[in-house]
């Protein structure tokens, strides 16, 4: 069996539209498939429907914006097999708007640091609640500014740190965050602990029992955290999940969809958690 757990179209930051996510899932012999958008669950129906279409079980899923405030660092939380969609969507809304704003005022200062095609940015990011990054460097390629969408060009327009753009959306706390999951009936899951630099953090929740799960098996998770990661799954009865982060085009590294997956056993202790 074959368990794709991360995965994003272009209702958020991803290249892909929902029925060619399915396609290429589809071609790659995926058996279970979430899509976790960022901060978004507007597609699951057309998921639902297309799920059926291609025999390939929905795991209803998101990925949650949230932040870090005791060390100012960005988390990224998966939520998996919520139950209080209206619960769970007014409190995306928050980030969705604060997104909306931030990028506005992004786009805005890249136009005035080079002449770019605003209309070109919107048709890109139509399927999206907001324009992300990736919408911008699309049409900066088109254009003919740069062959790269994380080249030179990005690092000195959206780099975190040093960007001449950057700006930072205000995400909710990441407890605020995991109470929402808890309160939606859904499985908090800590994305790539590596990415954001977050173990200690990860250490913290762990201890305080507030995860269901951490996903393992990523492309950027570093190989001395997945051993501590593994360690901690073991050590508080978590299970433990593996996902490509697959964006299509707008991918960081170059991996099918598929190529990171869940093992059985883990899969099945996440489903008799959610069942709980």
């Amino acid at each position: 069996m074959k368990t794709e757990l991360h995965c994003h179209t272009t209702l958020s930051d991803g290249a892909t539209g929902m029925e060619d996510l399915f396609r290429f899932a589809k071609l790659g012999g995926i058996d279970n498939l979430a899509i976790t958008d960022h901060d978004t669950i507007d597609g699951y129906d057309q998921a639902l429907v297309l799920a059926g279409k291609y025999g390939i079980r929905l795991i209803p899923g998101v990925e949650i914006s949230t932040f870090d405030y005791s060390c100012n660092r960005r988390v990224h939380m998966l939520c998996y097999y919520y139950q209080d969609r209206e619960l769970l969507n007014r409190f995306l809304h928050r980030i969705q708007e604060n997104r909306r704003v931030t990028a506005q005022r992004m786009l805005e200062k890249v136009s005035h640091e080079i002449p770019i095609s605003i209309p070109t940015v919107r048709e890109y990011a139509k399927d999206s609640f907001c324009v992300f990054k990736q919408h911008i460097m699309r049409t900066l390629i088109d254009m003919g500014y740069t062959n790269e969408m994380y080249g030179p060009l990005f690092k000195q327009l959206f780099d975190a740190k040093t960007g001449s753009c950057y700006m930072t959306p205000t995400f909710p706390d990441v407890y605020e965050t995991l109470e929402v999951i808890r309160q939606a009936g859904g499985l908090a899951v800590m994305a790539h602990p590596s990415e954001y630099r977050s173990m200690e953090l990860l250490r913290e929740l762990t201890a305080k029992h507030l995860l269901d799960g951490i996903e393992l098996w990523h492309p950027r998770n570093l190989e001395e955290d997945k051993e501590e990661i593994a360690q901690l799954v073991s050590k508080y009865g978590l299970f433990a999940t593996g996902g490509t982060d697959f964006h299509g085009m707008h991918s960081s590294r170059c991996h099918r969809l598929g190529t990171f997956t869940t093992p059985d056993d883990m899969f099945y202790r996440m489903e008799a958690q959610a069942q709980r």
